[in-house]
């Protein structure tokens, strides 16, 4: 949580912003008329980006978009206005003391689809399995048919040579799948790279896990803070 107090300088009449006990001001704007007080508002920017202006003093005028305010929240480009002379607030001089902030909610849903298309994949390749290892059992039931019957049974033979003939199928289809699975995974993590970005600068940023993203303090490329 920061604040920042505006203010007019009692020895220059410039308009002053004090940020963390450090002042700063602005001869720019020129003369800050003497109906703003030298503590006049406050504007307190909260750990999730919220941002509330304060009026200090009952005896200040102090209003958001015309209408008079002891305190509000308020966004970006509102229209602030200090004194009963109208001095208007400059937003070109305030946002530089705000820190970027930044909404990462919709990168929860590009990690829970990339999540849920690997997971596809493994069910995928394990049924694939499952379904080769069935070549095992109708060999397996071939040979002990073959025991007791005799290899020259007629069920025998067309149970050894369906085996033979499945299993000649899925060495083609894993040969394949060996090739295409590996590249499938890559496109998908790809696609969810490109969608995995910071919403502030447009960075892409290294795909993690959605929880640990938000833990981390911010964008590692522009410095925007996560919101909560």
């Amino acid at each position: 949580m920061k604040t920042i107090t505006f203010g007019r300088d009692h020895q220059t009449n410039l308009l002053r912003i004090s940020v963390d006990g450090k002042c700063q001001t602005f001869k720019q704007l020129g003369e800050v008329p003497k109906s703003v007080s030298l503590e006049h508002a406050s504007l307190t920017i909260g750990d999730d980006g919220e941002l509330t202006l304060r009026n200090l003093n009952i005896e200040n005028d102090t209003s958001v978009n015309g209408v008079g305010i002891e305190q509000k929240r308020i966004k970006q480009g509102d229209l602030i206005v200090l004194g009963t002379n109208r001095f208007r607030l400059p937003w070109d001089i305030i946002e530089p003391f705000i820190p970027k902030m930044a909404d990462i909610s919709p990168l929860e849903q590009v990690w829970k689809n990339y999540q849920e298309g690997r997971l596809q994949m493994q069910i995928k390749e394990r049924r694939f399995n499952t379904l080769r290892s069935a070549t095992g059992l109708i060999t397996m039931f071939a040979m002990v048919l073959g025991a007791f019957t005799g290899r020259d049974n007629p069920v025998f033979m067309a149970l050894y040579i369906a085996a033979a003939v499945i299993s000649l199928g899925f060495f083609f289809m894993a040969y394949r799948a060996s090739s295409k699975l590996p590249m499938q995974q890559n496109q998908l993590a790809e696609e969810a790279k490109r969608q995995y970005k910071c919403p502030a600068c447009g960075s892409l940023l290294t795909l993690q896990d959605y929880d640990m993203l938000r833990q981390s303090k911010g964008c590692p490329h522009c410095g925007a803070k996560w919101k909560k």
